[in-house]
């Protein structure tokens, strides 16, 4: 049966939407950041000479892109497994169905009872996968970082005194 959908419906969408999008942007984040370890390194092992500018500006390349674009980076450049690559492929779907398509597909979801609890379970699903992939990202750039040499611990204690530096300068 429709009915008018109340203000408590549409704040709770619009939360959810923004939790996804939090989320997304966490793991564009990630795997940027990832795919751009991984080109350095290629670069590196061709002989290429790499710098602090030279890598932000590769970072900068890299978190330009969208999420499509990133993902095909990201399999070319070995920097996620080809087991995970249809699960990025079905999760930028979803992405650009809450970009591109919910409000176009959705827009009377609301006044359903049993759409409205479709529409929020669908985009809460994302939002979970979103951070499990963040999750496999990041375990990815924790175990080429060891392989690498390099220590979890130092790096979080810098990681924690520029983030302290910050705080005190904001």
């Amino acid at each position: 049966m429709n009915q008018p959908y109340s203000d408590l419906d549409v704040s709770t969408l619009y939360m959810l939407i923004g939790e996804s999008v939090w989320q997304l942007q966490h793991l564009e984040n990630a795997l940027s950041t990832h795919t751009t370890l991984r080109i350095l390194e290629w670069k590196k092992s061709q002989g290429i000479k790499i710098n602090e500018t030279h890598a932000m500006k590769s970072l900068g390349n890299q978190q330009k892109q969208v999420l499509g674009q990133l993902i095909g980076s990201a399999k070319k450049h070995g920097a996620i497994p080809k087991s995970l690559y249809m699960r990025f492929r079905d999760f930028l779907d979803e992405r650009n169905w809450i970009i591109h398509k919910c409000v176009i597909n959705e827009y009377l979801s609301l006044r359903n009872e049993n759409n409205k609890t479709r529409l929020f379970n669908r985009i809460n699903k994302f939002t979970i996968e979103a951070r499990l992939l963040i999750k496999e990202v990041n375990s990815f750039n924790e175990l080429w970082y060891v392989e690498k040499g390099y220590s979890l611990e130092e790096s979080q204690r810098n990681a924690e005194k520029i983030l302290s530096d910050a705080e005190k300068n904001n």
